[in-house]
């Protein structure tokens, strides 16, 4: 479950921040203005285990919004790429140890 990981967060202002990230991540004109995702994100005990658990969510929203599975799977895997700023690791090797 991911809600722990949001739980003194302002959700609207989360909304905003993660539609201007997708946004220019993706190549789109919006940009990108809140901090490093990687001081963002320190603190807040994410594994790759609710890492996972936000793309498979995202995933299944895109889908449900007709994106096709390659489209799926390209923004998966470009979102895959900032797994280390968030988590702290890379797929199973602490960082910040």
């Amino acid at each position: 479950m991911t809600g722990p990981h949001f739980r003194h967060v302002e959700l609207s202002g989360l909304r905003r921040h993660q539609a201007a990230f997708l946004s220019q991540a993706l190549g789109g004109p919006r940009t990108y203005e809140g901090r490093e995702l990687a001081d963002a994100h320190a603190g807040r005990d994410i594994d790759d285990v609710a890492f996972d658990r936000v793309i498979d969510h995202l995933a299944a929203v895109l889908r449900s919004c007709g994106l096709d599975l390659d489209g799926v799977v390209a923004v998966a895997a470009t979102l895959e790429s900032t797994r280390p700023a968030v988590t702290g690791r890379v797929q199973g090797i602490d960082m910040c140890r």
